[in-house]
């Protein structure tokens, strides 16, 4: 049991982790956004210390930690998605979403009369870019999106001054993550989606290589390494290993949902534009002691059990 402040806690990825807290029985504050919705931490919410603050505002910042006191801070709080603009305003937009808020809750952590144990960080596979896979760690990253760049030097601060903080500091470089109450607008998802509906869906980049990792293997990723704060390195990749192509990850989408494989509709892609995007988990599995334990077959059937409640129950869960 312990005291966890987690940002980005009514998100995708933040609110399983809000929830594997609550049932190991620690004392959870979410600290969000004052115009962030609860849709999806909604039937526990009474049992959470919801703190409504923007990180901008120092004072109440410093109040909040003040009376909570965390233990462990897990900082998912990140904006995704920035168009491109011509004067590079995308850039500058990037870094106020997600730099500007990881330095001012590392200021108050480090200020605070009772500073954390560990502060949890979670990076992102785009922060390598478009470079030759697998991605190790020590690996030379190249983004060229506001998303990327403005994630890298988030990582880059946090490395930078992570001697200076008065406790364990690490970010966990996720890849991409899937699982229920994702968006609807991301792959999977909208490929489960368009088979329970039975509606067509063109697959743009079906040779395109993803390391696809279930939201519950990223959730016991995340709690090892506040267990294991003593040990952490500056960044450990957290991922599968392996990428399959889009056209297997929707050829076995349509199998477990029983659908039409006439659903959907491959667009020609040259073997030289295929991107592959797969992380080398040799660190995670070293100072993690850890594995992911759901494949992506288990974890495609998964949800669609959650889509296709008559479909039966996968029971084999081995690592991807």
């Amino acid at each position: 049991m312990a005291r966890v402040l987690i940002t980005g806690g009514t998100g995708f990825i933040g609110s399983h982790l809000t929830r594997r807290c609550l049932a190991r029985g620690d004392e959870v504050t979410l600290l969000v956004r004052p115009t962030s919705t609860l849709e999806r931490v909604a039937n526990i919410a009474a049992r959470l210390d919801i703190q409504r603050v923007q990180l901008s505002d120092q004072g109440k910042l410093d109040t909040c930690l003040t009376r909570t006191r965390p233990e462990i801070v897990f900082h998912l709080g990140a904006r995704t998605r920035f168009t491109p603009q011509d004067d590079l305003s995308d850039l500058q937009a990037g870094l106020d979403a997600n730099l500007v808020p990881l330095m001012a809750l590392l200021s108050a952590c480090a200020r605070a009369a009772h500073a954390p144990k560990a502060f949890i960080r979670a990076g992102t596979i785009a922060e390598y870019g478009p470079i030759a896979a697998p991605y190790h760690e020590s690996t030379k990253e190249k983004p060229v999106n506001a998303y990327g760049l403005s994630m890298l030097a988030g990582t880059q601060f946090l490395t930078g001054i992570r001697g200076r903080l008065p406790f364990v500091a690490s970010t966990a470089r996720l890849a991409l993550t899937y699982g229920p109450v994702q968006s609807a607008d991301f792959l999977l998802p909208s490929l489960i989606n368009a088979c329970a509906a039975q509606q067509p869906i063109a697959l743009a980049r079906p040779k395109d290589r993803r390391d696809l990792i279930h939201v519950d293997d990223v959730v016991t990723a995340l709690l090892r390494m506040g267990t294991l704060s003593d040990a952490l390195p500056e960044v450990i990749n957290i991922g599968t290993g392996s990428a399959p192509t889009m056209r297997e990850v929707a050829l076995a989408v349509i199998t477990a949902m029983g659908a039409s494989d006439q659903l959907v509709q491959f667009k020609d892609q040259r073997d030289d534009d295929a991107v592959e995007l797969r992380i080398d988990p040799r660190t995670q599995s070293d100072v993690l002691r850890w594995t992911p334990d759901i494949n992506l077959k288990d974890g495609i059937a998964m949800l669609a059990q959650i889509t296709r409640p008559s479909l039966p129950h996968s029971t084999n869960r081995r690592s991807a």
